[in-house]
Parts: C-alpha cells; structure tokens; sequence
C-alpha cells in the first residue's frame, strides 16, 4: 500500500525483504499517476528492499541503496533544493527500524525521527 494506495491482495507483494527473484510491483504506484500528469517525481530510499516497488524508469531521481538517515536525507535535501521535484518521497531507515522494534511513535523512535530532522 505504500505506494499503490492497494492491498496485498491488489498489488501481489507479500514480502518485506529484497527478493530479486519476486520481480518487481506490477500495479500503477503514485509516481505513475504523477508522471502521467506532467509531475516531476524522486524517490529517495536508505532500504534496498524498495527496490521492489519502483524502478528507475518510473521516476525522474531513483536512489536506492543500504545507506543511514543522514546519507539519505543528504541527497533528498539536495536534489529538492535543485530540483523542485512535484512529488518525492523519502524513506528513513533508521526511523523506520525504530518503529519495528520499540514501537511506533515510541520514545526511541521520536528520538530517531529527531536526529533525522535536524540532519
């Protein structure tokens, strides 16, 4: 749903790791839809596991690779600075890591979500 706005049961992904040999998401996503409406999109990620659901092809910036908050939100901060994507989305692994394992919206994930802002 992350993407598709579909359940698993639309969009066929029921995995939550990096799985080359699944293939990829096969649904229209949101930078699909941008696209086709003239937008101008990126996608800025610290997990290789979303390589799954968007393809370099489907965005204007695909960065995708294992990589801490700080690096991730380096290179989204930049290419918005430059760029003026219509839509971006990033993915903070960190903060998202923190959420799976303290809880989310935990103490330990706020602290995380706070180190990250001020990245």
């Amino acid at each position: 749903m992350l993407v598709t706005g579909l359940t698993p049961d639309k969009h066929h992904v029921r995995w939550n790791s990096y799985k080359p040999e699944m293939g990829d998401l096969t649904a229209d996503t949101i930078f699909d839809v941008a696209r086709r409406n003239g937008m101008t999109t990126a996608f800025v990620s610290g997990k290789e596991k979303l390589q799954h659901i968007v393809q370099p092809d489907d965005v204007d910036l695909c960065s995708i690779e294992k990589r801490a908050d700080s690096a991730v939100m380096d290179e989204a901060l930049d290419h918005l600075h430059s760029q003026r994507p219509n839509l971006m989305f990033v993915h903070l692994p960190d903060v998202d890591r923190a959420g799976h394992f303290a809880g989310w919206k935990s103490g330990r994930q706020r602290q995380t979500v706070e180190v990250a802002a001020i990245l």
